[in-house]
């Protein structure tokens, strides 16, 4: 039976069973109060703009993995992509179980956030130290609304990453809470820029699904953690670490040219938005492998 949302957000979802279905758009992100732990609701940073032309997946196997690198042509790529060298990339999906490319997955989230955005800079013919800009540099404060707002994209309740790894235990997020398991108790709460309008993370431990295989195999992409991170019993377990949605942003917006430079997307072929994956994908749904979340 066909079960929706009774309030949709801008990422709409139709559940069947334990199989959520990609729709449209992105749900805003939010900070998450570390002393009161209150969901506090920020503004929508982006939306959908004019629909493009992309790159069509060949034929003969539309879910073949295919390598882009940055200057390639028919961006956003409408098709699975991973960048050449696994740095994190608009439009592509990062691979952290490699870890011989350009970007280490060690580095954690804040970094990834820093590279991810950085690569968007320079696609976009701007400054690339943006991304990292801090203190007393000029561009301090766009840099953080950049930030901020890449976060959200990649943790927004509902996205894909969301569906596969988001999980409550700010430790394995990219923070420390030393109240929770994993935490250090000698150093306080920080990072709960990290978690999503539910308080969730993405889960950095190896115990994910091969949704590199599944995708190149049509089936749907598989969550194998639960609500505190920890693995599924057998058969849904996973080892393997997580392959990350980079979502297809609006490079014109970020161009040098924008009073304000911001982040927005673009829409696929079928009108969806960039923020998800591209439709095909989409279409492929994701087992959450009877895993309640919140806000789902």
């Amino acid at each position: 039976m066909m079960v929706r949302l009774s309030n949709p957000t801008p990422t709409q979802w139709a559940l069947i069973g334990t199989t959520v279905v990609l729709g449209i758009g992105l749900v805003g992100g939010t900070a998450y109060a570390a002393s009161e732990r209150k969901k506090k609701k920020l503004p929508r940073p982006t939306e959908p703009t004019e629909p493009v032309t992309p790159v069509q997946p060949p034929a003969d196997d539309p879910y073949a993995w295919q390598v882009v690198t940055p200057d390639d042509a028919g961006y956003p790529w409408e098709f699975p992509a991973l960048q050449n060298d696994n740095y994190p990339t608009p439009s592509t999906w990062f691979n952290a179980s490699d870890k011989t490319g350009a970007f280490h997955p060690s580095k954690g989230f804040d970094r990834y956030i820093e590279a991810l955005l950085g690569s968007a800079l320079a696609m976009a013919g701007n400054d690339p130290s943006i991304a990292t800009a801090k203190g007393q540099d000029p561009n301090a404060s766009l840099g953080k609304k950049l930030r901020r707002q890449v976060r959200e994209s990649i943790v927004a309740v509902g996205g894909v990453n969301d569906l596969l790894y988001g999980q409550d235990n700010l430790n394995i997020a990219g923070g420390n809470d030393p109240n929770a398991s994993g935490g250090d108790e000698n150093k306080p709460y920080v990072g709960a820029w990290v978690l999503n309008a539910e308080g969730r993370g993405l889960n950095w431990l190896p115990r994910h699904a091969d949704n590199l295989d599944l995708i190149q195999r049509a089936e749907p992409l598989k969550r194998t953690t639960s609500l505190v991170g920890r693995k599924l019993p057998s058969p849904n377990r996973g080892s393997r670490q997580m392959v990350i949605w980079a979502p297809a942003y609006d490079l014109v917006a970020l161009g040098p040219d924008q009073v304000v430079p911001t982040i927005k997307f673009l829409q696929w072929s079928d009108g969806s938005s960039t923020a998800d994956p591209p439709p095909r994908i989409q279409q492929l749904g994701v087992d959450l492998s009877g895993v309640d979340l919140p806000g789902i």
